[in-house]
């Protein structure tokens, strides 16, 4: 950074490693350049972690547990609480949404009543925390770059579950996110909108599922169609996922 913070950072934590990228690459490109350390120091586990975000005491351990239950397993993301009101959920789960053009989180806003104590599948990893395996890293290479910034958790969640990996949530590790409490649901014309800005994507879309365009299916149905017509035509998932400008996130 050019403020100098970086130098402040290192002069205060001297016993931290630094990776110095030279550049802005985005949250995408910084992360992969520290899965690629993380690697190169034979890491089994790496853990992706926002920097606004506080750790409950043995929330890592809580992760690592579960990620060495079974092999099967390549990720896991801890219950997310909003930082200035920690009984407020942010994030407890989530699934993929190809209407929306990313994942949803479950009960966002919603008052954590703490009666999720067991882990639980899910389909879809915030990008402020998760834990990834080694082997899952390996097998999908991390992020993708071109995505820089946002849409790259529901993009890397797809890849994951596609190469087998299965993706857990685990509500006994928890932590806190300085994020604000509302959450805005969109409505389902302007989620159209959002994922086809242009000719070419809405051609992308009917050709891939065209009941999605159907006003009397429900969103759920339309988000079962999207993932049925995804494995049948192999249509690329960026393709309908929303480039970051276009993107609004919890």
């Amino acid at each position: 950074s050019p403020d100098g913070s970086g130098e402040r950072l290192a002069a205060r934590w001297p016993q931290v490693p630094y990776v110095q990228t030279g550049r802005n690459l985005g949250y995408t490109g910084g992360n992969n350049r520290g899965f690629d350390w993380a690697r190169a120091q034979q890491a089994d586990f790496v853990l992706v972690l926002n920097n606004d975000t506080e750790l409950d005491a043995g929330c890592v351990s809580r992760l690592v547990e579960t990620a060495e239950s079974d092999p099967s397993i390549g990720a896991v993301a801890p219950k997310i609480l909003v930082h200035d009101e920690p009984r407020r959920v942010w994030f407890s789960g989530g699934q993929l949404d190809l209407l929306r053009g990313g994942g949803t989180h479950t009960r966002p806003g919603a008052l954590d009543a703490g009666d999720d104590t067991s882990p639980e599948p899910i389909t879809f990893l915030t990008g402020c925390c998760f834990l990834i395996s080694r082997r899952a890293l390996d097998a999908v290479s991390g992020f993708d770059d071109s995505f820089f910034a946002y849409n790259e958790d529901a993009d890397l969640s797809w890849r994951l579950l596609r190469a087998g990996f299965r993706l857990v949530y685990e509500p006994r590790a928890r932590l806190t996110h300085k994020v604000p409490t509302e959450q805005v649901e969109p409505s389902l014309e302007s989620r159209r909108r959002r994922w086809a800005r242009d000719e070419e994507d809405m051609a992308v879309i009917q050709a891939a599922a065209p009941e999605l365009m159907a006003d009397h299916i429900e969103t759920d149905e339309k988000t079962r169609l999207a993932f049925a017509h995804q494995l049948q035509l192999e249509v690329p998932l960026q393709k309908l996922l929303l480039i970051q400008q276009q993107t609004v996130r919890f």
